[in-house]
C-alpha cells in the first residue's frame, strides 16, 4: 500500500465536505469520488460517471471507501471549536448555548456565517476533516 499525500487527503476532505463519496485505490492510490446521491436513472449523469463507476466495480477489492463523519461526529467538531481558545469568550458562550438548543447544526452555521469567526470556522473544519481523513486511513488499513 501506498501512502496518501497531504494534497491528496487534503483533496479527500474537500469532497467528503461537499457531499461526494470517496474511494482510495489502495495499490495505485488513485481517487474516485462520486456524489452521495448519484441517481443512475438520468442517463447524462450515468454517462458522465460511468467509466469510474466501472472502474470501482471491476477492482472492488482494491478499493477503500472513506466514510464521511456521522453526524456525532460532526456535532463533536462544533463543540471543539466552540470551546477553542481562540474565541472570544462571549461569542464562544453564544456557540455553546446553541449548541445546547434545538436544531444545533442549523443554529450554529448561522451564528458562524453572522460572525467575524466565519473563516477561523473554515480553517478549523478543514483541518479536522484532514485529520479525521488520516484516522480513517489509518485505522482501515491496519485490519
Amino acid at each position: 500500500m501506498k501512502i496518501l499525500s497531504e494534497s491528496q487527503i487534503k483533496e479527500i476532505a474537500e469532497q467528503m465536505d461537499c457531499g461526494m463519496r470517496c474511494y482510495h485505490n489502495t495499490k495505485t492510490n488513485k481517487l474516485l469520488f462520486f456524489p452521495v446521491e448519484l441517481d443512475f436513472e438520468d442517463e447524462v449523469n450515468a454517462e458522465f460517471w460511468q467509466e469510474d463507476i466501472e472502474e470501482l466495480e471491476n477492482e472492488a477489492t482494491n478499493y477503500l471507501e472513506i466514510e464521511k463523519p456521522e453526524s456525532h461526529d460532526s456535532f463533536s467538531m462544533m463543540q471543539e471549536f466552540a470551546n477553542s481558545t481562540s474565541l472570544d469568550t462571549k461569542f464562544q458562550d453564544k456557540l455553546i448555548t446553541v449548541l445546547e438548543m434545538r436544531k444545533p447544526f442549523a443554529n450554529f452555521k448561522t451564528c458562524i456565517d453572522n460572525s467575524d469567526y466565519r473563516e477561523d470556522w473554515f480553517r478549523f473544519k478543514s483541518n479536522w476533516m484532514q485529520k479525521w481523513v488520516k484516522d480513517h486511513l489509518k485505522m482501515n488499513l491496519e485490519e
